[in-house]
């Protein structure tokens, strides 16, 4: 540097040393100036950054002592050209040094790859680095030859060299060693199996088991609690004495009643749609057309017909359709008498398969036993 050059680096010096963060400190050298970074250590100290600008304005970093590549996305981010030093422009060459180093002390050191030190030896291009430069984000760890050494924040542990170098050694550490058996298919025949494999295969099924054991103790649980907050306290008592009087009246009941109780006890016991008896839908129909609140609220208790299905049934077009089309969910309006009988038959058929047709008389017969004899249903309600 001229005489001139070396006037205003003192300058720059100066200005530096008052705005520069701690501990970042100005060192003068023979063609420039560096600013360094320190290690936090009182009893070693050693640079662990460092940036060298000369007064043409060229600008190079260096991280634990060595240049970074200009490859680098961190060198990219670093080696912005600043304006070169003259009379006029000591400020600005101040400010956009000041800038540079706060870009700088943005970027973390990477941390390489710290774990299975044991396959470190399996890697050829790198070196084990122990932390000479005494960085708090790693003690011991494996830095390839191409390692970038600085990465963009905190958020990011290791550069991508660093990275890929990491998931290779956990691929290596994941693969079984020579000598060790496999865990063999469980497809494969138990008597085939050489005794590494049996003890493999044994310790995955105690493996399954010990999960199978916590899952069903996890739902226990949340079977207990939800019959804490949630349950409703039955006497038995009671509910043998009305399994009691079910039973005994059930000859008692008209073919009304008791299609209704099996239809929703069906309903209560099958999370599906279900195919509602005829005489069960104009119960519904005749309860929703008398109050649909009502119906409504009883809905919330038991489970009837929903409404939209009451709708299709008071709603429907004239059928046109052949019969193939025909679905017993969804019947349709027909004026003819014999036709709504017809259907009506059907249904029944549908519900109960022990139900069977004469299709020369159309009338509807009940097997019992190997023998068929002639049943007339009456499920007729209130019109």
């Amino acid at each position: 540097m001229t005489h001139e050059e070396s006037s205003l680096m003192e300058k720059v010096k100066f200005g530096l040393l008052l705005f520069l963060p701690h501990p970042w400190f100005v060192l003068s050298r023979k063609n420039g100036i560096s600013v360094c970074l320190p290690s936090p250590s009182p009893e070693v100290v050693v640079v662990q950054r460092s940036v060298m600008v000369k007064p043409s304005g060229r600008v190079s970093v260096a991280v634990h002592g060595k240049k970074l590549r200009p490859e680098y996305r961190c060198y990219q981010e670093l080696s912005d050209q600043i304006t070169p030093l003259t009379e006029e422009t000591v400020d600005i060459f101040i400010n956009e040094i000041l800038c540079l180093i706060e870009r700088f002390r943005g970027m973390e050191i990477c941390r390489g790859a710290e774990e299975f030190q044991s396959l470190w030896k399996t890697l050829s291009d790198g070196q084990v680095d122990h932390n000479q430069f005494l960085e708090y984000r790693y003690s011991t760890a494996f830095r390839p030859a191409m390692c970038h050494r600085l990465v963009p924040s905190l958020k990011h542990k290791r550069c991508t060299v660093c990275q890929r170098a990491r998931d290779l050694l956990h691929r290596r550490n994941k693969a079984a060693p020579e000598g060790t058996p496999k865990t063999p298919s469980k497809l494969k025949p138990f008597k085939l199996l050489t005794s590494g494999e049996k003890k493999k295969r044994h310790d995955r099924d105690q493996k399954d088991i010990r999960a199978l054991r916590k899952r069903n103790q996890r739902l226990q649980k949340k079977v207990h609690e939800v019959l804490q907050n949630d349950g409703v306290s039955v006497d038995d008592s009671l509910a043998n004495d009305l399994t009691t009087i079910l039973q005994q009246n059930k000859s008692k009941m008209t073919d009304v009643q008791a299609v209704l109780i099996e239809q929703l006890i069906k309903a209560a016991s099958t999370p599906k749609s279900l195919t509602w008896h005829p005489a069960v839908i104009r119960i519904a129909i005749s309860l929703h057309i008398t109050s649909p609140a009502a119906y409504e609220e009883l809905s919330g208790i038991l489970r009837l017909p929903s409404t939209r299905l009451l709708f299709d049934y008071t709603h429907a077009d004239e059928h046109k359709g052949n019969r193939n089309s025909f679905s017993s969910a969804h019947p349709v309006r027909n004026e003819n008498p014999q036709a709504l009988e017809s259907l009506r038959q059907f249904d029944q058929l549908e519900e109960c398969p022990g139900l069977s047709q004469v299709r020369e008389t159309g009338e509807v017969m009940e097997i019992k036993g190997g023998q068929a004899k002639a049943r007339e249903f009456k499920l007729e309600t209130r019109s």
